[in-house]
């Protein structure tokens, strides 16, 4: 059994991997926006309910939005980021998912990596990533694998057991 993925390194790419990253990957970024809102909301409360202490209240309000901010801020600047590396120069990879592992191709590198070198495989609600580390993971968007993300789950489940 085999599958592939051709897929683009572009912005809706990375703004999909950020999503997945956030939701699946991430310890601390993915509350951030939930912290900066409940602080807005508390700094909102002291003020309506205890006047007395509206600079404290104002505080807390000012820490929220700057919470929020920076949130979006940090995601525009990822993204930004990714897509200056790459310039005008459209990039693209392929990869192949068969028994022995999977096979990577790009405009500027391929490779061979066994199953066994893997440290995980993570199936999100739109993709898949390929943790090769603690921090390093490749996004594979679920959209670009045919026949389907399962195929490779099955893949790599039927090599770590010594099935073929």
């Amino acid at each position: 059994m085999q599958a592939t993925a051709k897929f683009t390194l572009d912005r809706p790419y990375f703004e999909e991997a950020f999503a997945e990253w956030l939701g699946h990957r991430s310890r601390f970024r993915r509350f951030q926006r939930h912290v900066g809102v409940g602080m807005c909301a508390v700094g909102l409360v002291l003020a309506v309910a205890m006047p007395t202490i509206l600079t404290s209240a104002l505080i807390f309000a000012a820490i929220g939005v700057f919470e929020v901010g920076h949130f979006y801020w940090y995601r525009a600047r990822w993204i930004r980021q990714r897509l200056a590396v790459r310039g005008d120069e459209p990039r693209w990879v392929e990869m192949t998912f068969d028994e022995s592992g999977i096979q990577t191709n790009g405009p500027t590198a391929s490779g061979h990596m066994q199953w066994r070198g893997l440290h995980e495989l993570l199936p999100t609600e739109r993709g898949l990533f390929i943790r090769l580390g603690d921090s390093m993971s490749i996004y594979v968007p679920g959209s670009a694998v045919t026949p389907s993300k399962a195929d490779i789950l099955t893949l790599a489940q039927a090599s770590k057991h010594g099935a073929t």
